[in-house]
């Protein structure tokens, strides 16, 4: 099943936070001939900023030929506080844990918390 292994850092006045997890299709997708499309398709509309009128940022999509992933797309733009720089790799590897998933605060691990 097509999934989206999903990286973020992002800067703002406290610190550093780093987030990844899986991404997987909803029930519609899956259903849909073509799911996998319509699947990344929101993928990268909600890893892509196009609201902000005071920032841009940078897109950029590989495809790979061979190996795990199929394509990889990163999002990179400076906010007002720092940046945000996003990657998703999507993947069809059945041995994935769909379930991972992790969260760093810097910040927050710095002062104890």
């Amino acid at each position: 099943m097509l999934h989206a292994h999903l990286d973020r850092t992002a800067t703002d006045c406290d610190g550093r936070i780093d987030d990844s997890r899986i991404l997987v299709q909803n029930d519609e997708e899956r259903a849909d001939q073509f799911g996998d499309i319509s699947f990344e398709a929101r993928m990268v509309g909600s890893l892509v900023n196009t609201y902000s009128i005071l920032n841009t940022g940078s897109l950029e999509v590989t495809r790979f030929d061979s190996g795990t992933y199929d394509v990889k797309v990163e999002w990179s733009e400076e906010t007002e506080e720092g940046y945000v720089h996003a990657t998703i790799l999507f993947c069809k590897d059945e041995d994935c844990d769909l379930g991972e998933t992790s969260h760093r605060d810097h910040f927050a691990e710095a002062a104890g918390y």
